[in-house]
């Protein structure tokens, strides 16, 4: 999809906070463009984690479920 249906809200070096948007993206389009609509989580500093708790897997809410819990060293 090149990009396309994707919006960035961040840049790399950006610090984020809990409940800060990253991206936006146009789940429909996906639907019909893509060849998945699953949305993997990328944690590329995992070297600071000590643990990791899977929460929700199910329906999600906006802004209101808990994917995952992270604990850091």
């Amino acid at each position: 999809m090149n990009g396309e249906g994707f919006t960035t809200k961040v840049k790399a070096g950006d610090k984020v906070s809990v409940g800060d948007e990253l991206v936006e993206f146009d789940i429909e389009l996906i639907k019909q463009k893509a060849s998945s609509a699953i949305s993997p989580v990328i944690i590329t500093n995992s070297d600071v984690i000590k643990q990791i708790d899977i929460v929700d897997t199910a329906q999600l809410i906006k802004a209101t479920s808990t994917v995952l819990k992270i604990e850091v060293n």
